[in-house]
């Protein structure tokens, strides 16, 4: 009886630190992985331009790591790694004619120019997310080619993507905005 006993409690125990990680353990360290930065900034701009705030943070992740100082090798800056010359075609469109480049280093400014040009994406192509962030790390113009060559398929996706760097990235923003829409819910409905 003892045993018996015994062996209760220990899966009692094991059934109670699985919860515990389930719980609690596991979305701290997940919320280490997929920190929430510039919320504020993320749930006004991305209601501005009609997007989810979750694919917001996700992109500014991945793209960046949350570093509103990041300077890619081919010159992309901030936090959303915006090219000077689309960030100056959406100043002007944004009828910012006192726009600086060094501007694209301010969070709300950067956030801001993404949001609207990630918006103009999908007007140009549609509900699609995932020809979206195609568009937005190779190019619409590499994006409407590849769409012409290679089509699409039935859930309108393209067929191929033939930059790897690309494909990877479709894939791990897609992974992260799931992660954000799961891990801060409450966050971006109740702000």
């Amino acid at each position: 009886m003892k045993k018996v006993i015994g062996a209760v409690a220990v899966l009692a125990l094991a059934a109670l630190l699985a919860l515990g990680y389930t719980l609690w353990i596991r979305p701290a360290i997940l919320r280490r992985q997929y920190p929430l930065a510039y919320l504020t900034e993320v749930l006004a701009l991305s209601e501005e331009y009609g997007l989810s705030p979750s694919f917001v943070s996700a992109v500014i992740l991945c793209e960046s790591r949350n570093n509103p100082d990041a300077v890619s090798r081919r010159g992309a800056t901030g936090l959303m790694q915006l090219m000077p010359p689309t960030a100056a075609e959406i100043a002007e469109n944004l009828g910012l004619h006192d726009y600086l480049e060094s501007a694209l280093l301010e969070p709300q400014t950067n956030i801001r120019f993404g949001c609207y040009y990630l918006n103009y994406l999908f007007d140009r192509f549609g509900d699609r997310p995932a020809l979206v962030l195609a568009a937005y790390n190779a190019g619409p113009t590499r994006v409407q080619g590849w769409i012409e060559e290679y089509g699409l398929d039935e859930a309108g996706a393209l067929q191929e993507i033939p930059y790897p760097e690309t494909a990877k990235y479709v894939v791990k923003v897609q992974n992260a905005e799931k992660m954000y829409r799961m891990l801060y819910e409450k966050e971006y409905t109740n702000d």
